[in-house]
C-alpha cells in the first residue's frame, strides 16, 4: 500500500507546527533551502519530539500528522509491509523529502538511534525543470551521512532499494510528449550513474526509476 501528498502540503504543515512551537528565529517558509536542510537534518538525528500528542493545528495539518500516526499503528498491527511507501508529488528540492522524513520520525516510523525506518520516501519529479534537477537532488540525498535508512528496510531481499518516480503528465504539459520523454531519458541515465556511485541498485519500470 502506498500513500502520499503534494510537496507543498508538508512545508505548510511544518510552517504551522513551528510557528506554534516558536523554536525558529523566523517562519519556516522564510528559511532558505540550505537553512531548511540544515535544520531538518539536525532534527532527524535526535529523539526530541516536536509535535504534541494533542494537535492544536488546522484541520489540514492535523490530518497530515494523523495519517503518519495511523500508518504507524497499521504497521504495528499488521507488519511494515502493510504500508511502506510515501510518494511526494511535485518534488522540487531536497527539503521536500526531508520534511516527510521528519514527519515519519515524529510518528515513530524512523528511529534516529539506529538510523532505521519502516517507510520509504519516494520523490516524484514531474515538470521538465524538476526532471533536470532530479539527479542533483538525489545525489545530495545519498550524500547525507545518516540517510542509509532510506533503503527500503522492509525489503530484505534488496536492502539498497530506493525508488525515484519520474512523471509524465506535468512534464508533457511543459514541453510536449517528445521533449518530456527526452528529459526523462536523460534523468534516468544520470540517476543510474549516481546509483552506481553510491552502490545502489537501479531499474526502470512504467515511469519509475528504482535506485
Amino acid at each position: 500500500m502506498t500513500f502520499g501528498k503534494e510537496s507543498s502540503r508538508h512545508a505548510d504543515a511544518w510552517n504551522e507546527i513551528l510557528e506554534y512551537l516558536k523554536i525558529l528565529p523566523k517562519p519556516y517558509h522564510e528559511l532558505s533551502e540550505a537553512e531548511r536542510v540544515d535544520w531538518i537534518t539536525t532534527e532527524l538525528q535526535t529523539r526530541r519530539p516536536l509535535i504534541p500528542a494533542e494537535l492544536p493545528f488546522s484541520e489540514q495539518t492535523s490530518e497530515l500528522v494523523k495519517t503518519f500516526r495511523v500508518v504507524r499503528s497499521l504497521q504495528q498491527e499488521f507488519g511494515a509491509t502493510i504500508c511502506e511507501t510515501y510518494i511526494i508529488s511535485m518534488s522540487r528540492e531536497l527539503s521536500d523529502l526531508l520534511e516527510v522524513l521528519l514527519l515519519a520520525k515524529e510518528a515513530g516510523l524512523y528511529d534516529p538511534a539506529n538510523a532505521r525506518g519502516t517507510i520509504q520516501v519516494v520523490p516524484l519529479f514531474e515538470t521538465v525543470e524538476d526532471l533536470q534537477r532530479a539527479p542533483v537532488i538525489v545525489q545530495k540525498l545519498f550524500s547525507l551521512p545518516f540517510i542509509a535508512f532510506l533503503a527500503a528496510q522492509s525489503s530484505p531481499f534488496n536492502p539498497n532499494l530506493q525508488e525515484v518516480m519520474l512523471g509524465y503528465s506535468d512534464s508533457n504539459k511543459d514541453s510536449g510528449f517528445l521533449s518530456s520523454n527526452w528529459e526523462i531519458h536523460k534523468a534516468q541515465k544520470e540517476l543510474q550513474q549516481i546509483a552506481e556511485q553510491y552502490g545502489r541498485i537501479y531499474g526502470f519500470f512504467m515511469g519509475v526509476v528504482v535506485l
